[in-house]
């Protein structure tokens, strides 16, 4: 009976300490893994910065182009008025 009792522990015993050999395992990897997404979380943001400096870039291109093309059209719209009303002004002063 104290035989049986010894060997019964021995087995828990031995139980216990794979358990434990497991437990450790899973906590390196829940620690690797914990890494691995805080590491992921600082390249996410690092990308977001980038991408907001970006399209703040692309905000400041598109309103320069903007400008430049209203500049370029109000040009146009005088150019072609004067041809209109140049030719008038020369007929008038002949006359």
């Amino acid at each position: 009976m104290a035989e049986e009792l010894r060997d019964r522990v021995s087995k828990l015993e031995a139980r216990q300490e794979m358990l434990e050999k497991v437990l450790l395992k899973i906590d390196s990897n829940v620690l690797s893994l914990i890494d691995r997404v805080s590491k992921l979380e600082e390249r996410v943001n690092h990308l977001s910065s980038r991408i907001d400096g970006l399209e703040s870039e692309m905000r400041g291109l598109r309103d320069h182009f903007d400008k430049k093309i209203d500049s370029v059209f109000w040009r146009l719209v005088v150019l072609i008025l004067a041809s209109m009303v140049i030719p008038i002004i020369l007929r008038l002063l002949r006359i």
